[in-house]
């Protein structure tokens, strides 16, 4: 079951790695070709400094899901190491399906 479990988690791996690729390349063609007005936001950690750059008419918009992924990211990595100083220091965790 558990080998089932893994072969499952690559081929969902490699189907993201796959869709990601042939979206850029989309994108890339689609500009180069003038048919498509782009807009896209980045937001890079600096340590604890986030640096945030958009363009395009969506730029706005696509900023503000950036950094709400990014704190999304900051809250999921904070409760896992919170989590791991709970079960070092003899605790229970989460719940079940944590442990």
């Amino acid at each position: 079951m558990e080998m089932r479990t893994v072969e499952l988690g690559i081929t969902l791996l490699t189907l993201g790695f796959v869709l990601i690729f042939i979206g850029t390349v989309l994108v890339a063609v689609a500009g180069l070709m003038g048919a498509a007005e782009t807009s896209g936001a980045v937001t890079v950690l600096i340590g604890p400094i986030p640096v945030a750059v958009s363009w395009g008419p969506w730029g706005t918009e696509l900023l503000l899901i950036s950094l709400v992924m990014v704190a999304i990211m900051l809250l999921a990595i904070y409760l896992f190491f919170w989590q791991a100083k709970r079960l070092a220091e003899g605790g229970e965790g989460i719940g079940p399906a944590l442990q």
